[in-house]
C-alpha cells in the first residue's frame, strides 16, 4: 500500500505517523480515503487519533495519524 514515516504536524509541531501511498497504487485510493473517513469519526483511547489526509504536491495520497 505505502510507506509510513515519522513526520511533524506543522500546525502544532507534534509528531505524526505519515502514511504515503506508493506510486502505481491508484487502485487503493478508495481504500485510503475510506480509512481516513472512518478514523476521523472515531474517538477511543485504544485507537490512534486521525490528524489529516490529502494529496502531496507529487500527487501521492497521504494519511496523517497520531504518533505513538
Amino acid at each position: 500500500m505505502g510507506s509510513v514515516y515519522r513526520a511533524t504536524d506543522l500546525t502544532d509541531n507534534s509528531p505524526v505517523a505519515l502514511k504515503i501511498q506508493h506510486r502505481g497504487a491508484e487502485h487503493l485510493e478508495k481504500r485510503l480515503g475510506r480509512e481516513a473517513r472512518l478514523l476521523a469519526g472515531l474517538r477511543h483511547p485504544g485507537i490512534v487519533r486521525y490528524v489529516a489526509h490529502g494529496v502531496t504536491g507529487e500527487r501521492q495520497r497521504y494519511l496523517a495519524l497520531e504518533w505513538l
